[in-house]
């Protein structure tokens, strides 16, 4: 292909970090980049490359006619562990304990605690974070049952089905973890009906994107108490609106989309040995990582 000589970073690179790309040189003028390492803000550009910074990419596709990798595998190790903490938190009421800390009230709960041991967990979705979570599920004794797209071989989980089983398998799961995109296939996936399907004691967490279901949906089911708990990193329509009665539900633990970021240093050295053996495959036209697609893994 030639020399590839400019890049601009949308990501935030320090000094040493750009140094590590050492086929490249760094400009300030994203609309002269040859390379665009991070997530841009603007799609009146025209790079000859972009590696994103985010798994997701649903703002980009379509967007640009050069080929654009996202960070797949960069987050699955924290948002894994993320899951394994608020799921735990739910499970043993901890929200409450942490009111009483604030109340400086030494109160025991007579409410029976669950474990990850022994509990079923429906995982929809087996990427990266889907698999990731699996695995450190299935080492606290959890039993796991994965929905994906197409009924390949996984031996990640215990059991796999397509999405179109989806309805047979709710009923089973005392908790519901759902990783998936944002795709023309995943948006509004699930609806009410399907939370009528779950155990009533159940407890539904959702990592991947907000569109999955919508955010009245999720304010009725916890208002008409259908199942016992949620955890949601995202939500429909970020930031959530301050007037959502899930805000003060007990039995909800909300984050602003923080499970899967760069505070963990790990995520972030990941992301540039991702981003590294990608520019060099670029320039050397060898295959690339990660190069999206509109399908659902």
């Amino acid at each position: 292909m030639g020399q590839i000589i400019t890049a601009f970073a949308c990501a935030d690179l320090n000094k040493e970090e750009k140094a590590s790309f050492q086929e490249i040189e760094w400009i300030d003028d994203i609309y002269k980049a040859d390379i665009i390492i991070g997530n841009p803000k603007v799609y009146d550009i025209h790079p000859k490359f972009i590696q994103l910074e985010s798994a997701g990419y649903e703002q980009y596709e379509n967007k640009f006619a050069c080929p654009v990798c996202n960070a797949s595998k960069s987050f699955g190790l924290g948002i894994s562990e993320y899951l394994i903490c608020t799921i735990l938190m739910s499970l043993r009421h901890m929200k409450a304990h942490m009111h009483n800390q604030d109340q400086r009230k030494w109160n025991r709960f007579d409410d029976t605690i669950q474990s990850i041991s022994g509990s079923c967990i429906l995982i929809l979705g087996l990427g990266d974070l889907g698999s990731t979570f699996a695995k450190k599920a299935k080492a606290l004794g959890a039993y796991t049952i994965g929905v994906r797209k197409s009924k390949k071989d996984c031996d990640i989980v215990d059991e796999v089905y397509t999405i179109d089983s989806l309805n047979k398998v709710l009923p089973r799961a005392d908790i519901i973890v759902c990783t998936l995109p944002s795709t023309k296939d995943t948006r509004y996936l699930l609806n009410e009906e399907h939370f009528h399907l779950m155990k009533k004691s159940a407890l539904f967490c959702n990592v991947g994107r907000g569109d999955l279901v919508r955010r009245h949906t999720l304010e009725k089911v916890m208002h008409e108490k259908i199942i016992q708990g949620m955890v949601l990193d995202v939500i429909e329509n970020e930031p959530l609106d301050p007037g959502s009665s899930l805000w003060l539900d007990p039995n909800v633990i909300i984050t602003p989309h923080v499970s899967g970021t760069f505070q963990l240093a790990k995520a972030k050295e990941i992301f540039l040995d991702i981003a590294r053996q990608n520019v060099h495959a670029f320039i050397h036209d060898k295959p690339l990582i990660n190069q999206i697609s509109s399908s659902i893994q």
